[in-house]
């Protein structure tokens, strides 16, 4: 006789599904920490442009981070995510 609790068992498929949303939940993260890092470099960009106080090459730095932080939001299209993703390289 055998012990086997049917509703217990754990399948590939569901294996697989829980790999999946666990590194759907790392790569978000890792996405938001990226986005943090974007929006605290472009606050007090912005604020020199707003304010007219902004040197050249401030408001070209201000465009660069704007573009990566743009970047940011369509990794999720991308191909292959989450497993496969081209990150955008930040302004330096």
């Amino acid at each position: 006789m055998s012990n086997i609790y049917w509703s217990q068992v754990v399948t590939k498929e569901m294996k697989e599904a829980q790999a999946l949303e666990a590194l759907r939940t790392q790569v978000n993260q890792e996405l938001q920490s990226r986005r943090s890092v974007a929006d605290q470099s472009i606050a007090p960009l912005a604020d020199a442009v707003e304010f007219g106080e902004a040197i050249p090459e401030e408001e070209a730095l201000l465009t660069q981070w704007k573009q990566y932080r743009i970047l940011l939001t369509r990794v999720p299209k991308q191909p292959g995510y989450p497993q496969s993703i081209d990150w955008p390289v930040p302004p330096t």
